[in-house]
């Protein structure tokens, strides 16, 4: 059953997420959203992952800028979408990762995956934390800038 929960980051920002799958999955996943916040594609993308019996957790990292942001794929909704990410500071949306990571089943062996801006937010989740025993990092435009950090799991 999917639905939409509260986390709280180790900074003390809560934000929303959504959660979907068995919860006691013996696999989990932390879903990193594009630059279209948690929408209808990341729904689907968790449901699907869901159906094969992971528990996902996708939050919400526009939170920080701005709650409840779901883009479509226009011009103006990448643009607005790139707008509230540069609002955001690389630290918070580890934060939230880790909170999201909290939220899966303890006993679960967790992974992360990330598309987009998510892709590079997957990234730092591999070097930056120790949440994570593999990554898959989608086209994250910004793993370029942070390509000598060194990963704590497989990527």
């Amino acid at each position: 059953m999917a639905q939409t929960i509260t986390l709280a980051a180790a900074d003390g920002h809560s934000l929303s997420a959504y959660a979907a799958g068995p919860q006691n999955a013996a696999r989990a996943l932390v879903v990193v959203q594009e630059i279209f916040g948690v929408n209808s594609h990341m729904r689907s993308v968790c449901d699907r992952l869901a159906s094969r019996g992971y528990a996902v957790v996708c939050p919400a990292l526009f939170d920080r800028a701005e709650r409840g942001v779901e883009l479509g794929y226009t011009a103006q909704d990448i643009a607005r979408g790139r707008g509230l990410r540069g609002r955001i500071a690389d630290a918070g949306p580890v934060a939230d990762i880790e909170a999201a990571a909290d939220a899966l089943p303890r006993e679960a062996k967790r992974g992360i995956v990330g598309f987009c801006w998510g892709g590079t937010i997957a990234w730092w989740g591999a070097t930056r934390t120790s949440r994570f025993a593999a990554s898959s990092c989608w086209y994250g435009g910004g793993i370029a800038g942070t390509r000598e950090e060194r990963p704590n799991c497989p990527v």
